[in-house]
């Protein structure tokens, strides 16, 4: 019974250790065709694939390593945030011989429809 009060609280977190909750930032990137978004979500994951997800995931750690560069973007812009972006974007977009170009956004629902607002627009890089 002890080592079940011990585990417990490892199983079922509290979730007051979260300050606040806000919008979490979204990179989408354009090579002047319109904003794509940088890592879209999967349109269906199965079942194995869940499980699978569970020990090894590397598509989503890369994913909230993007996510905290780009919360570090709205803060305070620094070059290897920048330069980490850009990499995945190359990546990305893969040989389309535009400039390319991403930019963070933060999404949120007023009034039962979605607004975004731009927090950081690169400047135009070579792909």
């Amino acid at each position: 019974m002890r080592l079940l009060l011990l585990v417990l609280p490892i199983l079922l977190p509290a979730w007051r250790f979260f300050k606040t909750v806000e919008a979490s930032p979204r990179i989408e990137w354009s090579a002047g065709q319109g904003w794509q978004p940088l890592f879209p979500p999967p349109a269906r994951v199965n079942l194995w694939q869940i499980l699978a997800r569970l020990f090894w995931n590397p598509q989503r750690n890369d994913a909230l390593f993007m996510v905290s560069c780009a919360e570090r973007l709205d803060d305070t812009p620094t070059d290897h945030s920048v330069a980490e972006i850009r990499a995945r974007v190359r990546r990305v977009a893969g040989g389309t011989g535009a400039p390319l170009q991403f930019r963070v956004i933060f999404v949120w629902d007023q009034d039962a429809s979605p607004e975004h607002e731009v927090a950081f627009l690169s400047d135009p890089f070579p792909p």
